[in-house]
């Protein structure tokens, strides 16, 4: 039911390419970010993490049988990084998006080390028809952020493969995409 996606509409719009019609279903994983800092050697780091959490949750929800795909991109803007999922879904024929993204918080007073994350949202888009115009909304089926207080400890020890593997559990256990299981191999 993860599937709810016209793909004939989305096509009528731009959203799709005819390829789409014979893609078995699939999720694309859209990763990369955009500027978290002024400091572009931090947002490269940053940059880096997010390509590492990236490939090892395609990896981990295709051993798990999922059909994925990946895609990752920079971008300048949440507004941009939207725009590179829509092209991502396009491109790759998948109607249902996971987008990585990750973040920094500032600490909440002078004693309290401050934050960073990822955040995994997995979208479609759903087509409306009314009055002869079509329109589409981003739809969120599930989004859960993963966050991690931001002190040398945590830095010396925490796995990207590992956040990848949590995520990875928990789209598994939310069956989101569950449609996604078994249709293909990943190429």
């Amino acid at each position: 039911m993860f599937r709810k996606i016209c793909v004939g509409s989305m096509i009528a719009l731009g959203l799709a390419s005819p390829a789409m019609a014979q893609t078995p279903p699939c999720a694309v994983i859209v990763g990369g970010g955009y500027e978290l800092t002024g400091d572009a050697s931090v947002n490269d780091t940053w940059l880096k993490a997010n390509k590492m959490v990236s490939d090892d949750l395609t990896a981990a929800l295709s051993q798990r049988g999922y059909t994925v795909r990946e895609q990752f991109a920079a971008s300048t803007s949440s507004d941009d990084s939207l725009k590179i999922a829509v092209k991502a879904s396009k491109d790759t024929g998948c109607s249902e998006i996971i987008q990585l993204t990750n973040f920094l918080k500032d600490p909440p007073d002078a004693v309290s080390p401050g934050k960073f994350g990822f955040a995994a949202t997995v979208v479609h888009f759903d087509i409306q028809h009314a009055n002869g115009f079509s329109s589409y909304n981003t739809v969120i089926d599930a989004s859960k952020t993963y966050e991690y207080p931001r002190t040398m400890e945590t830095f010396q020890t925490l796995s990207m493969s590992d956040v990848a593997a949590k995520i990875a559990d928990d789209l598994d256990a939310s069956s989101v995409l569950a449609g996604m299981k078994g249709a293909a191999p990943t190429p």
